[in-house]
């Protein structure tokens, strides 16, 4: 019977430190790729809470142009809306870097039918784009938030009611995402 090999001393040195500082490299490209939405939910939360007659006062402020934009005091959203007629991918990819787009043939503000407007929630730091983290603080607009959309010199304003999630599908599965 051989003899039993002696136990390996567990050291900090050897044992320890390598795995700490795995987990602070780890934990560092983390906070990197998702700075944006760590800043973001850090200021909404730790902001002071704005109220209604403040939301009224800025926005009266601010006199309805003739640009295309949408505002979200709750979530501190000003952005440009790019009109994207064509249903084509990379086209509307171009222009989420100049704002949020409106998309396809969809109702614009005062008409009958449903306006449609998207934009990212999140993105790479180093990808092209001002607004590529835009609507990071969607999920944090509550019933009642004010939606407002200046359109042709007209401020068009929504009230929030309600809110869906809806799942992402393939395009191939939707009629409307293979339209050029």
């Amino acid at each position: 019977m051989k003899p039993a090999a002696p136990k390996a001393k567990i050291t900090f040195r050897h044992n320890i430190l390598p795995v700490w500082f795995g987990l602070m490299a780890f934990g560092g490209i983390l906070g990197l790729l998702n700075a944006q939405w760590i800043i973001a939910q850090a200021d909404y939360r730790f902001a002071p809470k704005v109220t209604i007659a403040e939301i009224n006062r800025a926005i009266a402020a601010k006199a309805p142009n003739d640009n295309f934009e949408v505002m979200i005091p709750a979530i501190k959203v000003d952005a440009p809306i790019v009109i994207e007629p064509s249903y084509t991918a990379w086209k509307i990819q171009l222009d989420l870097r100049k704002g949020v787009v409106h998309f396809g043939n969809t109702a614009m503000p005062g008409q009958v039918g449903n306006v449609v407007i998207f934009g990212h929630s999140s993105g790479q730091l180093w990808a092209p784009g001002d607004y590529k983290f835009v609507f990071t603080l969607l999920n944090k607009l509550h019933n009642g938030d004010f939606i407002f959309i200046d359109y042709k010199g007209t401020r068009y304003i929504y009230r929030m009611t309600s809110s869906e999630v809806i799942q992402p599908t393939l395009a191939s599965s939707s009629p409307r995402a293979t339209r050029n």
